[in-house]
């Protein structure tokens, strides 16, 4: 690619997708590409929460984010749930969280999201880290969905779809 003025470059018109497009740099003279992912420590996982894997919340936790390995932790970002709700509300009087694996308290929660009877979305909202007691980054450790409390969900019929952001960070 021949030198030119920013201003003679072609505008960007569309977004770029990080898990998909790749950009060019010149390296030694050479023009390489690099994905858009591996510009930044930051990834998104989306999934779905079944309605049986709801209703078994109360003693089976759903992983979301797997441990990054030995030395690294996860610092979530932005966690966003939506409830495509079909006909009867869950059971709970407890919030959605997000728990590393061995936390003693949540570090995000989606606080409504269980009791909605109309389809909607909800945003995360971090847990408070004043707590002394509160685990909010913890070495290797894996991210899970759990209710808040031991509340069991026994009714309800509707999928729940979360996006989660965050970054894989090194130990200081």
């Amino acid at each position: 690619m021949p030198n030119k003025k920013i201003s003679a470059l072609t505008a960007v018109t569309t977004p770029i997708d990080r898990t998909t497009d790749s950009l060019p740099f010149v390296q030694g003279g050479v023009t390489k590409k690099i994905s858009a992912e591996d510009l930044t420590n930051e990834y998104e996982v989306t999934g779905t929460l079944t309605t049986a894997e709801i209703l078994q919340l109360y003693t089976t936790r759903q992983l979301a984010i797997s441990a990054p390995g030995a030395g690294y932790y996860i610092r979530i970002i932005r966690a966003d749930a939506w409830i495509d709700y079909v006909s009867a509300p869950y059971a709970s009087s407890t919030n959605l969280c997000l728990w590393y694996d061995t936390a003693t308290r949540p570090a995000w929660a989606l606080p409504k999201i269980l009791q909605s009877t109309v389809s909607t979305g909800e945003m995360g909202v971090l847990q408070d880290m004043s707590i002394a007691t509160n685990t909010l980054m913890m070495i290797n450790e894996a991210v899970y969905f759990k209710p808040f409390s031991a509340v069991d969900p026994t009714a309800g019929d509707s999928d729940i779809k979360y996006r989660i952001r965050y970054a894989i960070e090194s130990e200081l």
